[in-house]
């Protein structure tokens, strides 16, 4: 008799389609791994690498910081800026950067890649690349809440009264001597 295996989620066997995909899990071990491997890609990097890394590091876009080989989930990525969610990365593999960028796109960042033959000959170009990208993740504006306008508060007191109020929004009585 032949015995096969099969993986059983919680649903039927038809909804596996319709089903959302489970958050993936990683191990502690397994994420200790990933953070050694990035150390160590860190202390070694490639030319591209080391080029964009020189441009994005000197405050090339303001406002923006970038980490270098920063772990996301189970994946490394190149150069990672949290603040508008992106991850950009030089090269590999066409297979294994669909599924990396599949695994990004479920975390909520948003991909950039670039050639790193491209980076080595125009690294102006590249850097360019990456700050429109920046740019077009750029949250929109907060509104300004009602009832809050342009004027200034005073640092102490109202303005028209002589006297400094420190924080009591009470009536003000004037003190009677006791008997």
């Amino acid at each position: 008799m032949k015995k096969t295996l099969s993986i059983r989620t919680g649903a039927p066997a038809g909804d596996d389609a319709a089903a959302p995909r489970a958050k993936r899990t990683i191990s502690a071990s397994r994420l200790d791994r990933i953070h050694d491997v990035a150390r160590e890609q860190r202390r070694n990097p490639s030319e591209a690498e080391q080029r964009l890394s020189d441009l994005l590091v000197d405050g090339a876009i303001p406002g923006v910081t970038f980490k270098r080989k920063a772990v996301a989930g189970s994946t490394i990525v190149d150069f990672q800026c949290r603040q508008r969610k992106l991850a950009v990365m030089l090269g590999g593999d066409p297979v294994i950067a669909e599924r990396d960028d599949r695994k990004l796109a479920e975390q909520g960042l948003t991909v950039l890649r670039l050639d790193p033959e491209a980076v080595l000959a125009d690294p102006a170009g590249a850097l360019e690349q990456v700050r429109a990208a920046a740019d077009a993740l750029r949250p929109p504006p907060r509104p300004l809440r009602a009832g809050r306008g342009f004027a200034p508060r005073p640092a102490y007191g109202r303005a028209d009264s002589g006297r400094q109020d420190f924080g009591y929004s009470g009536p003000s009585r004037p003190r009677t001597p006791r008997p």
